[in-house]
Protein backbone atom coordinates (compact mmCIF):
# COMPACT_ATOMS: atom_id res chain seq x y z
CA UNK A 1 0.00 0.00 0.00
CA UNK A 2 3.18 2.44 0.88
CA UNK A 3 4.39 2.06 -2.63
CA UNK A 4 1.14 2.68 -4.08
CA UNK A 5 0.66 5.71 -2.30
CA UNK A 6 4.35 7.01 -2.53
CA UNK A 7 3.60 7.17 -6.84
CA UNK A 8 1.27 9.87 -5.97
CA UNK A 9 3.08 11.53 -2.72
CA UNK A 10 5.80 14.81 -3.29
CA UNK A 11 7.06 13.70 0.20
CA UNK A 12 9.56 10.79 0.04
CA UNK A 13 9.07 7.70 -2.27
CA UNK A 14 8.27 4.34 -0.52
CA UNK A 15 11.54 2.33 -0.07
CA UNK A 16 11.38 -1.59 0.99
CA UNK A 17 14.76 -1.46 2.62
CA UNK A 18 14.16 1.75 4.46
CA UNK A 19 10.49 -0.12 5.90
CA UNK A 20 12.52 -3.31 7.25
CA UNK A 21 15.01 -1.41 9.26
CA UNK A 22 12.08 0.57 10.49
CA UNK A 23 10.38 -2.75 11.28
CA UNK A 24 13.73 -3.93 12.82
CA UNK A 25 14.30 -1.09 14.91
CA UNK A 26 10.95 -1.27 16.27
CA UNK A 27 10.34 -4.78 17.35
CA UNK A 28 13.83 -6.90 16.57
CA UNK A 29 16.90 -5.19 18.46
CA UNK A 30 17.44 -5.00 21.27
CA UNK A 31 16.92 -2.61 23.87
CA UNK A 32 20.12 -1.84 26.12
CA UNK A 33 17.95 -0.49 28.96
CA UNK A 34 16.21 -4.07 29.66
CA UNK A 35 18.40 -6.10 27.87
CA UNK A 36 16.26 -7.87 25.47
CA UNK A 37 14.48 -7.28 22.36
CA UNK A 38 11.25 -5.22 22.73
CA UNK A 39 7.62 -6.61 23.52
CA UNK A 40 4.74 -6.82 20.76
CA UNK A 41 1.54 -7.85 20.74
CA UNK A 42 0.03 -9.76 17.74
CA UNK A 43 -3.85 -9.36 17.64
CA UNK A 44 -5.89 -12.24 15.42
CA UNK A 45 -9.53 -11.32 15.99
CA UNK A 46 -10.40 -12.39 19.72
CA UNK A 47 -6.53 -13.87 20.19
CA UNK A 48 -4.01 -12.22 21.52
CA UNK A 49 -0.09 -12.79 21.84
CA UNK A 50 2.19 -11.22 23.98
CA UNK A 51 5.96 -11.92 23.27
CA UNK A 52 9.66 -10.64 21.28
CA UNK A 53 10.37 -11.01 17.53
CA UNK A 54 12.98 -13.98 17.87
CA UNK A 55 13.46 -14.34 14.26
CA UNK A 56 13.16 -12.63 10.46
CA UNK A 57 14.05 -13.81 7.43
CA UNK A 58 13.00 -12.13 4.27
CA UNK A 59 12.12 -12.96 0.51
CA UNK A 60 12.24 -10.78 -2.11
CA UNK A 61 9.74 -10.94 -4.65
CA UNK A 62 9.28 -8.41 -7.09
CA UNK A 63 11.87 -5.50 -8.39
CA UNK A 64 12.63 -2.48 -9.93
CA UNK A 65 14.35 -2.76 -13.70
CA UNK A 66 17.48 -0.93 -11.43
CA UNK A 67 17.48 -4.26 -9.14
CA UNK A 68 15.76 -2.40 -6.57
CA UNK A 69 13.08 -4.18 -4.03
CA UNK A 70 9.64 -3.36 -5.31
CA UNK A 71 8.09 -5.87 -2.79
CA UNK A 72 9.32 -8.35 0.20
CA UNK A 73 7.51 -11.07 1.98
CA UNK A 74 8.77 -11.54 5.77
CA UNK A 75 8.96 -14.84 7.82
CA UNK A 76 8.96 -14.10 11.37
CA UNK A 77 9.07 -16.23 14.77
CA UNK A 78 7.69 -15.00 18.05
CA UNK A 79 8.20 -16.29 21.04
Amino acid sequence: MGAVVSLFSKEKKFVVEDQIKKFEDLVYHIDGSIHEPHKVRIVWGKLSFDGSLTSASYSYTLFNPDGSPLRVKANCSFA
